[in-house]
């Protein structure tokens, strides 16, 4: 396949496919955020657009990154990664915006609704649920418990009001459980190999030829490409998952993110993180025993399992200390992560006194 400078294609435009089925093949090497954002939307026929806060600071950003029958997601994780800046679905089918707000956009009308909650025993949980529902939080949005009656006073639109409801249920009657950990769906295969050596001069060099030679797409890291590229990279030919191991050892760091070779930064799924936050509520009462010692297991928790991933809106965790019990809340990398150190700390004996 041939990448010419700024080339699209879209079997969505030639095949008549649905947006969700479109697979694209698009290249930019140093174009402006603005107009890369401008050609995606043309070949989706969605919006794909900057955050009015990052216009200024975005708009002219230079972006580097080439799509290879990418689907819309795959083309929302190169983009999100090539700004710097998350993905939101919005509204409208196949509409996006990028942004590096905590909140999230409303999702229709906001409402004034209470609920009843018997976290009035334990008032000490409300800034915790007000944490885990920050991205749901904000201008007309709000929330507040109304201890004295028991009640939550909540002015949500319809997606916080279901994320309110969920989480009150997990932390006022939970159930043991942790969701299924399976790979991405746009997971590399394991068998697909690199054939031919790749050798970049220049980050152009890099996204053309990478993308030619694995048949994937591959997005940069505005970081990356503020520095010019130190010394020529060289990659031999190996399986494509070992791909980002070489690249890594040349000074690139980088990882297959949803079937995307993302180099540069810290290379993590673009969809906004409340958005991708999974709940799992995991027994611990066997591992520390008391108070203290279920404090210093989360705070030994967040320090040893995807460190990065705790300071993420949405993120977080809830521990339930009269049922020993611990609530997560954390994308699949981090939950798995989080399962690993307890693991760990089971096999070797639990929090010690």
């Amino acid at each position: 396949m041939k990448l010419s400078h700024l080339a699209v294609a879209c079997t969505l435009s030639l095949l008549g496919l649905r947006a969700s089925e479109a697979q694209i093949d698009f290249v930019a090497v140093a174009q402006p955020a603005s107009q890369v954002c401008a050609g995606l939307s043309e070949l989706l026929g969605a919006e794909q657009r900057i955050d009015t806060d990052l216009v200024s600071s975005l708009a002219n950003q230079p972006c580097h990154l080439a799509l290879v029958a990418a689907s819309p997601e795959q083309s929302a994780q190169a983009l999100g990664h090539a700004l710097g800046a998350w993905w939101v679905p919005l509204a409208a089918a196949g509409e996006r915006r990028y942004t590096r707000a905590v909140g999230l956009p409303p999702t229709g009308r906001v409402q004034v609704r209470a609920f009843p909650s018997r976290l009035s025993r334990n008032p000490g949980l409300e800034d915790t649920v007000r944490a885990l529902m920050l991205p749901w939080l904000g201008g007309e949005r709000g929330l507040a418990l109304h201890a004295p009656l028991g009640r939550w006073n909540a002015t949500l639109d319809a997606g916080g009001h279901s994320e309110l409801l969920a989480l009150i249920g997990r932390i006022e009657r939970p159930k043991p459980g942790i969701p299924a950990l399976i790979p991405h769906p746009n997971s590399i295969a394991g068998d697909e190999q690199l054939s031919t050596t790749v050798k970049a001069a220049s980050w152009s060099d890099l996204v053309r030829r990478m993308a030619a030679a694995s048949g994937h797409s591959i997005a940069l890291a505005p970081k990356l490409t503020a520095q010019r590229l130190a010394k020529p990279i060289t990659v031999h030919p190996a399986p494509l998952d070992e791909i980002p191991l070489q690249l890594t050892a040349q000074g690139i760091p980088s990882a297959w993110i949803a079937g995307v070779l993302c180099c540069g930064g810290q290379a993590q799924e673009a969809l906004h993180p409340a958005l991708r936050r999974q709940w799992a509520t995991i027994p611990v009462g066997h591992l520390a025993a008391d108070p203290v010692a279920l404090t210093a297991l989360v705070a030994r928790l967040q320090h040893e399992a995807a460190p990065a991933w705790w300071s993420q809106p949405g993120a977080g965790m809830v521990i339930l200390e009269d049922q020993g019990l611990l609530v997560v809340a954390a994308d699949q990398a981090a939950l798995a992560a989080v399962m690993n150190r307890l693991r760990h700390i089971d096999h070797n004996g639990g929090m010690q006194p």
